[in-house]
């Protein structure tokens, strides 16, 4: 079902003649505040958080960490997959230089 903009206003119009207190129509949903009480409940009606802007970033940067991580997890678990399942493979891989033995690192470290 679809209005035009002169169609809603008209209903909206409508609705706060009537006194109508709430007034839903699909997803969009508005509260008509008519006295002194309204507009006083309307101040302590409790708002979602908005999240800001640096708040924003951190929760990015966050889930951009935790997806690297899981990512590494993977590669590495693949790799000692590789070294059971195909050792010969992953030795070529590193002399190939095409990968590097974290456990020797280590060692050496």
């Amino acid at each position: 079902m679809s209005y035009t903009v002169k169609e809603f206003g008209d209903l909206l119009k409508i609705a706060k003649k009537s006194k109508v207190k709430e007034f839903k129509l699909g997803e969009l949903h508005v509260v008509f505040f008519t006295n002194s009480v309204d507009k006083r409940s309307r101040a302590t009606t409790p708002r979602p958080p908005v999240l800001k802007q640096g708040l924003i970033e951190k929760r990015d940067k966050l889930s951009k960490e935790a997806l690297l991580k899981q990512e590494l997890e993977t590669k590495q678990e693949q790799l000692e997959e590789m070294l059971l399942t195909n050792p010969l493979q992953y030795e070529e891989l590193l002399l190939s230089g095409e990968l590097i033995d974290e456990r020797e690192e280590v060692k050496n470290g």
